[in-house]
């Protein structure tokens, strides 16, 4: 049996919040220290938006002034307002929901997090990614309620990554511009690309890394003119990740759950031959899909109606 656990027993009870007040080096801060994307704003305990690191990175100095961080944050609090960055496209859910529900509400709008209220509104916690991927990680060590070993239904069909993995994945150059870059994630619809140099992959890019170069709202830039500086100033090599957490097309999800809880990039590279060979990428995003279409068919069987 597949478990379908409400929210109030996977949530996490204690997330870090910030108030409409706060101010935005602190709330940067924040996110570095708890390794978060997304945290709730509140009145007081009452839900009142949702704040991503994506939308904070775009007003954000630092990639500018890593040596002087002062700057940062004398910008952030005097230019920069919450309502500037705080985004209202989230979905909230009662502690009654379940984890299914949740994962179809991540899959509705885009991302991870959903806040969990109460019927005034009152933040009781969040369900994340973290969460979901939890739940992967921890199927071969399922128990039932007397403490015994279980085999969950998902965990005896051994899925492999290389069962949920894009192939032949979108890939970029290490010389490519950012902007080409960035517009390869938005025409595609993905967050992460692979950098490859004569077929071997040598890094991962996501779009938190590239927005950390962004900072056309920082000095009123239009989209032209600040792509048009940073394609002159830096290059995809200058800002991927050479650390490229990667798996092999043979790994179990529940292996590979593992990996992304311990990995801050959100997705990991398909090697093999020695890990010179680019197989595939697998994302937060497919395993989301993938445990929320166990859930859905374990709980809700579509009836098969036969061709007429």
């Amino acid at each position: 049996m597949l478990p379908n656990p409400r929210l109030s027993q996977i949530m996490d009870g204690n997330p870090p919040v910030v108030n409409r007040d706060e101010h935005l080096s602190t709330v940067l801060k924040l996110f570095h220290e708890r390794h978060v994307r997304h945290v709730p704003v509140c009145e007081g305990r009452r839900l009142i938006g949702l704040l991503s690191d994506r939308e904070l990175l775009k007003y954000s100095l630092s990639a500018l002034f890593q040596d002087r961080p002062n700057i940062n944050a004398v910008f952030l609090d005097h230019v920069v307002r919450l309502n500037d960055v705080c985004r209202s496209d989230y979905i909230s859910l009662s502690p009654a929901a379940t984890l299914l529900d949740a994962l179809a509400a991540m899959e509705t709008v885009g991302h991870y997090c959903v806040p969990v209220v109460d019927e005034a509104y009152q933040l009781l916690g969040v369900a994340t990614v973290r969460e979901a991927l939890t739940y992967l990680a921890d199927i071969p060590h399922s128990r039932d309620r007397f403490g015994r070993p279980q085999k969950t239904a998902i965990a005896r069909k051994r899925i492999s990554v290389g069962e949920i993995m894009t192939r032949d994945p979108t890939t970029v150059g290490v010389t490519a511009t950012l902007s080409d870059a960035l517009a390869l994630m938005e025409q595609g619809g993905f967050r992460h690309l692979p950098v490859v140099t004569n077929g071997t992959a040598v890094g991962l890019l996501t779009q938190h890394d590239i927005l950390r170069f962004s900072y056309s709202a920082t000095f009123g830039l239009s989209e032209a003119e600040q792509w048009q500086f940073l394609d002159g100033v830096v290059d995809v090599e200058s800002v991927m990740s050479a650390v490229m957490p990667s798996v092999t097309p043979s790994m179990l999800i529940s292996e590979a759950a593992q990996r992304l809880l311990d990995e801050p990039t959100g997705a990991l590279l398909i090697l093999t031959g020695g890990g010179k060979k680019l197989e595939g990428i697998v994302t937060e995003r497919d395993f989301i899909a993938l445990l929320r279409r166990e859930l859905h068919d374990h709980w809700n069987p579509e009836r098969l109606i036969p061709p007429q």
